[in-house]
């Protein structure tokens, strides 16, 4: 298989490299930083990003992708479910 974006920089810009499932977890980052979330099932996302701040977007609608930004930790007090990653 060929990969077109293989030369591209893993700018916010560019293609995903991985695509990952979410755990949500007050404890402990995700295994590597996000930069984008879709969001299967809506509802409240809460993030903390790489600088330690805590975020809600609220109301968010099932099918939505909610990014580009650097997201280290999906918190347990999310409601939105079926979350997945883009690294």
């Amino acid at each position: 298989m060929t990969d077109p974006f293989r030369h591209n920089s893993p700018g916010l810009e560019s293609p995903a490299i991985a695509l990952t499932a979410i755990t949500p977890n007050d404890a402990e980052n995700q295994p590597r930083v996000l930069r984008a979330i879709y969001v299967g099932q809506g509802g409240n996302l809460v993030v903390q990003d790489t600088e330690g701040n805590i975020v809600t977007f609220r109301n968010l609608v099932s099918g939505a992708t909610v990014g580009p930004f650097r997201v280290a930790r999906v918190m347990t007090a999310s409601t939105a479910g079926h979350l997945v990653g883009y690294v």
